[in-house]
């Protein structure tokens, strides 16, 4: 039943942890990966670590069972890329963050993974 409602009209909701130990969740519905909202903390070459809380993105497509999308945006410099396989039972994928911090006047990155199961 999750993977018919995975690619059909229905509405299935995900949530677990990622590599990071940080929060994940999205609903798939009628072949799009939507509603997605996550924590990841990104590390600076100064050995810093910040923690951002990623939400608001558009819809993504999901093809043949598996998607890779990529956003960018400009104010703050930032390039945000997630790419996964929806499964039977359970959705994995990786999700990997490039920013420009102001206060650490560089770029700094993070990238985590995930294989997460439908809310009961």
């Amino acid at each position: 039943m999750v993977a018919a409602a995975a690619y059909g009209t229905g509405k299935v909701a995900y949530s677990g942890r990622t590599s990071q130990h940080q929060p994940i969740s999205f609903a798939i519905s009628a072949s799009k990966l939507k509603h997605l909202a996550l924590r990841i903390d990104i590390r600076c070459p100064s050995h810093h670590v910040y923690r951002l809380n990623a939400r608001g993105f558009t819809a993504i497509t999901i093809k043949n069972g598996t998607f890779d999308q990529k956003f960018t945006s400009h104010n703050p410099m930032a390039t945000f890329t997630l790419k996964g396989r929806v499964g039977r039972k359970m959705v994995t994928g990786s999700v990997t963050l490039r920013e420009f911090v102001a206060k650490e006047h560089r770029f700094c990155y993070g990238r985590a993974t995930f294989a997460i199961h439908p809310r009961k």
